[in-house]
């Protein structure tokens, strides 16, 4: 005998119509939805309640929120399930956001206060100073025209030769130096002294100056550099000096790129003789000291203003402690002979060399001039001082 579960045959045959769970799973994520979006808009407004906006500094956007009701298209209807099917539910549509419109911006400062002024320079200044300086090619037509051009000579060739004549308390002299080998590379040449008259180099004195120590540097793909020369000026009557001033490549002193023949006035000299009657002659110094081991020693006689006539000057030697065939040879025919135009002349008197153990020996020149004696310091007499060297 079947016994039958009487619940289920009432539920099978029950003809009242019965609440789907469907239906009431559908009506409460509605009813969740609905309370979320009221919550959210009532934050929003308690936020700009306590924080207005134009306490920001910054223009803010509101979006558009959707505050009604949604559209019933926008939630899918829920359809009783047939026997044998599963109900489905689709969620509701996504709530689309409007752009927002002119009102919706809220004012505030303008872009450019955003920013401090102060600081953007300072930030340029540091970028500015970032980068690497590039050194401005010398525009050589805009600077003066130089004294004179010097070419270097390619390697294999004679060197070029000039001449050039400062005088003290003038202008420097600028010299362009042309090289026309090693264009695309940097390269260097030094300007030394390698000759000179008198008994110390005019250099070594600072009589002259280079620029630069002498240094004169091309970058690459340079073909001219600028160099000078000047002369330093002081209060001495100096003699006139001849200087010869090699250019040779900085790395290389057997090289001979271009030679300078320079002529060193002095102008203390010139003012001073200029009071001077034509063809004063005079001693250069009024004192010289020698070593006893030198072969001779050399006296400079100076004919002031020369004219253009051929002049001769005789002179005298007089022994003080020194004496004449011991200590020195006394020339045989004492006279000073000028050519037309010769400005300067010298004495050689050789000296003895001996072994005995002496103390200093001098002797004296002096000059027979038919003349006045116009200065006293026109140096009419000179003391020659042999110093021992046994």
């Amino acid at each position: 005998m079947v016994v039958v579960d009487e619940p289920m045959v009432a539920r099978r045959f029950d003809i009242e119509p019965r609440r789907s769970p469907w239906r009431l799973a559908t009506l409460g994520i509605i009813l969740i939805a609905s309370v979320a979006a009221g919550i959210k808009m009532d934050l929003l407004e308690k936020i700009e309640a306590l924080i207005p906006l134009e306490a920001l500094g910054t223009p803010t956007v509101l979006p558009q929120q959707q505050t009604t009701a949604p559209e019933e298209d926008d939630i899918a209807t829920l359809q009783a399930p047939d026997e044998g099917e599963i109900a489905t539910v689709q969620a509701p549509a996504k709530m689309a956001v409007d752009e927002p419109d002119a009102e919706s911006i809220v004012d505030g400062p303008p872009v450019e206060d955003i920013f401090d002024e102060d600081l953007s320079e300072e930030i340029f200044a540091e970028s500015a100073a970032s980068e690497t300086p590039v050194e401005p090619e010398i525009d050589f037509a805009a600077l003066l025209p130089p004294t004179l051009t010097l070419g270097l000579a390619p390697a294999g060739q004679a060197a070029s030769e000039v001449h050039l004549t400062l005088r003290e308390n003038s202008d420097s002299a600028t010299i362009d130096l042309m090289r026309m080998q090693n264009m695309l590379e940097p390269y260097s040449v030094l300007l030394e002294e390698v000759g000179f008259s008198g008994n110390r180099s005019p250099w070594e004195e600072g009589q002259y100056e280079i620029g630069n120590n002498g240094v004169a540097r091309f970058e690459a793909g340079q073909s001219r550099v600028r160099t000078s020369i000047s002369m330093r000026p002081d209060s001495l009557r100096e003699a006139d000096r001849e200087v010869t001033i090699q250019v040779r490549e900085i790395d290389n002193a057997e090289s001979e790129l271009a030679r300078i023949n320079l002529t060193l006035e002095d102008d203390d000299r010139r003012a001073y003789e200029a009071s001077l009657p034509v063809n004063t002659v005079a001693f250069a110094v009024s004192e010289i000291f020698v070593s006893e081991a030198d072969p001779a020693v050399q006296i400079d006689v100076i004919r002031f203003k020369p004219d253009n006539t051929a002049v001769e000057f005789s002179y005298v030697i007089g022994d003080i402690n020194a004496t004449a065939g011991e200590d020195y040879f006394p020339p045989g025919l004492p006279i000073v002979y000028f050519g037309p135009g010769q400005r300067t002349a010298r004495i050689l008197i050789p000296l003895v060399q001996d072994t005995d153990i002496e103390g200093g020996e001098v002797f004296a020149l002096e000059l027979l001039s038919t003349g006045p004696q116009v200065d006293p310091d026109i140096y009419q007499r000179i003391a020659v001082m042999i110093r021992d060297d046994d």
